[in-house]
C-alpha cells in the first residue's frame, strides 16, 4: 500500500501534467494551429478528463478543484467542513488513483 502522502504527490504530478497540456493546447488552438505533435497532449487531457468521469461527485470535485484547477486554498469551505474535506480528499486521491489504473 503506497502512504497517502506519496498517493498525493503522484496526483500532484498528473495534475501539472494536465495543466501542462492544456496549456499547449489552448496556445495551438489560439494560434490556428493544428498538430500531430499535439495528439499526445490530446490523449493525455482526455485520459484524466475520462477517468475523472468515472470517479464519485465528490472525488471529481475535489480533485479539480485541489488539483487540477489549482482553486482557491479554501474552495472547500462552501462544501465541507474542514475536518469532513480532509476525509474527503483522502478519499479522493485513493479513488482517483484507483480509477486512472483500471
Amino acid at each position: 500500500m503506497i502512504a497517502y502522502e506519496q498517493q498525493v504527490e503522484m496526483v500532484e504530478y498528473i495534475a501539472r501534467a494536465y495543466r501542462r497540456a492544456l496549456r499547449r493546447l489552448d496556445i495551438s488552438r489560439a494560434m490556428g494551429e493544428e498538430s500531430e505533435d499535439l495528439t499526445t497532449d490530446k490523449n493525455y487531457v482526455y485520459v484524466i478528463d475520462r477517468t475523472i468521469e468515472d470517479c464519485s461527485p465528490d472525488t471529481r470535485h475535489v480533485i479539480m478543484n485541489e488539483f487540477l484547477h489549482k482553486s482557491n486554498p479554501l474552495w472547500y469551505e462552501g462544501y465541507f467542513s474542514k475536518s469532513r474535506f480532509y476525509k474527503v480528499k483522502r478519499e479522493a486521491v485513493a479513488e482517483f488513483l484507483h480509477c486512472l489504473s483500471v
